[in-house]
C-alpha cells in the first residue's frame, strides 16, 4: 500500500470534499459560539459561512460539493440546547431547517448520490432523510435502528453504513456495519483482550470502498492513533500521532493519498 502523508491541522471540525478547487469546511468556536467556515486545502482563503449567535457544528459536504449539511442550535441563550439539522448552499446562503428537534446531533453523512442525509442523535439511532421529499410541515425521518450510535459513514456503493456502537455506555466501543435498510448488523472491529480496552470512533470509508480509516483510543494508556484497515482482509496500517494531542475528526483527502485530521486541544504531557 502507498505510504500516506499525515497532515496536522489545529482547528475544530474538518471535512474534505473532492472537487477541483479542494475546499475544507470546518466549525470554529469564538466567544462561546461556533460558526462554519471554508478554506482552501493549503489553509488559505478562509471565509466565514454562518453567523449564528449559538452554535453551528458537524458540517458535511454533499458529494457534488454544492451543499453543506450541519447541526445548528436555534435556542435562545437560556441554558437549554435544542439542535436541528440544516442544509445550505456551499457559499452559506439559503440555509433551511430540515429536521425536527431530535436530541443532540452526533454525526451526519450524505448518501453517495447526494439525495439522502443520514444522521445519528442521542434520542434516536440511525435515521435517514430523503432530501427530495422533505415536507417542512411534517418532518419524519426514516428510523433504521435504535442501537446506541455515535459516528456514522455511508459506503461509497450506497449499500451499507458503518457506525460506532456505544453498547449502552460500555467503555469498549467498536465499529459495526449494517445494510442500508437496517438489516444484518455485524461487528466489524472486535474486542481484543491482548490489546486492552479500545475505543474506536470517527470511521470514514475510503473513496474506493476498499479501506476504512478510523481513530483508536487505548483507554488504559490514554493514547490515540489512526488506523487504516482493509475491508477484505483486515490488514492494518497505523498512523501514530503525538501523545498530547486529542483527535476529534479525520477524513481522507488528496485522492486517498493523505489523511486530514485535527486535535481539539493539547493534553498535558
Amino acid at each position: 500500500m502507498q505510504t500516506l502523508q499525515t497532515i496536522f491541522c489545529i482547528s475544530f471540525t474538518l471535512f474534505f470534499v473532492a472537487t477541483a478547487n479542494a475546499k475544507i469546511v470546518f466549525s470554529a468556536s469564538q466567544n462561546g459560539n461556533s460558526n462554519l467556515y471554508v478554506m482552501d486545502d493549503d489553509g488559505g482563503n478562509i471565509t466565514q459561512l454562518t453567523d449564528n449567535t449559538n452554535s453551528d457544528w458537524k458540517p458535511r459536504w454533499s458529494p457534488n460539493g454544492r451543499r453543506i449539511a450541519f447541526a445548528r442550535d436555534t435556542t435562545p441563550n437560556d441554558g437549554s440546547v435544542k439542535p436541528y439539522i440544516f442544509i445550505m448552499h456551499a457559499d452559506g446562503t439559503s440555509a433551511r431547517q430540515i429536521s425536527a428537534h431530535i436530541g443532540y446531533i452526533l454525526d451526519l453523512a450524505f448518501s453517495p448520490d447526494g439525495t439522502k442525509l443520514m444522521f445519528s442523535t442521542t434520542l434516536l439511532g440511525i435515521n435517514i432523510i430523503n432530501l427530495n421529499e422533505i415536507d417542512l410541515d411534517n418532518i419524519e425521518p426514516n428510523l433504521l435502528t435504535r442501537t446506541h450510535i455515535f459516528h456514522i459513514d455511508w459506503s461509497p456503493d450506497g449499500r451499507q453504513i458503518v457506525y460506532v456502537n456505544d453498547d449502552h455506555g460500555v467503555i469498549e466501543k467498536n465499529l459495526w456495519i449494517v445494510d442500508i435498510n437496517g438489516d444484518n448488523p455485524i461487528p466489524w472491529t472486535q474486542p481484543d483482550p491482548e490489546k486492552g480496552t479500545m475505543h474506536r470512533f470517527n470511521p470514514r470509508w475510503s473513496p474506493d470502498g476498499q479501506q476504512m480509516l478510523y481513530t483508536e483510543m487505548d483507554v488504559t494508556a490514554g493514547t490515540f492513533r489512526y488506523i487504516i484497515q482493509n475491508i477484505d482482509d483486515g490488514a492494518t496500517q497505523i498512523l501514530n500521532i503525538p501523545d498530547n494531542w486529542y483527535p476529534v475528526s479525520v477524513d481522507w483527502m488528496d485522492g486517498q493519498r493523505s489523511v486530514l485530521f485535527n486535535p481539539s486541544c493539547y493534553l498535558s504531557p
